[in-house]
């Protein structure tokens, strides 16, 4: 309001002074609204992120967790095993004393057929497989260039032709044991598929 008395048009102080007053209360209230907000946002983005790091913390809790329930069952396991070793190390070591006592085995009698048949039989099989040994190092040898082709097929040639012999020889055997002809030819055939 203005004073209607001394100075008409004049502002009076007192006025003035109340309507500065309003306006600095306002003009810092809205400053301090401004800031109050601005700190929120920053406060609400800090709240977010150290939520967020909470939620990875307590995952990297559980999977730190896990990995050392794992680490205790397989050091169970470990033990186990060693346990298991350990006895097994210590039939080994008892069974070669009692082996060191006995006198030595001659290999070519340890494996003793106990009829005429069936030890012609292992020896034919023994005589097949070393000719089954004997094309294979030719073929190495003819891929490494030790021998040329026509000494590579000579020698293939005779040892396939004893090699047919020795499986028909082979069957003739088995089927006078009483054994399956076709299982020996069935174990080979399996066998050459796997090399």
């Amino acid at each position: 309001g203005y004073n209607t008395g001394s100075g008409y048009g004049q502002p009076d102080p007192a006025t003035e002074a109340e309507i500065m007053r309003q306006s600095m209360v306002s003009a810092v209230g809205e400053k301090v609204k401004r800031r109050l907000r601005e700190y929120n946002a920053m406060a609400g983005g800090e709240l977010e992120r150290l939520m967020q790091t909470k939620a990875k913390l307590v995952a990297g809790d559980q999977t730190l967790t896990n990995m050392l329930q794992r680490l205790d069952q397989e050091n169970l396991q470990v033990q186990e095993s060693i346990q298991l070793l350990t006895a097994k190390n210590t039939e080994l070591e008892d069974a070669i004393r009692v082996m060191e006592g006995q006198q030595e085995v001659n290999p070519d009698e340890a494996v003793v057929a106990t009829a005429p048949l069936f030890r012609q039989l292992f020896e034919l099989v023994a005589e097949e497989n070393a000719l089954e040994d004997a094309v294979y190092h030719l073929g190495k040898a003819l891929n490494n260039a030790a021998i040329d082709l026509p000494t590579y097929l000579k020698h293939v040639r005779m040892a396939s032709r004893k090699e047919f012999l020795k499986r028909a020889t082979i069957q003739k055997a088995r089927m006078k044991a009483g054994l399956d002809a076709h299982h020996h030819a069935n174990y080979k055939d399996q066998a050459q598929r796997r090399y």
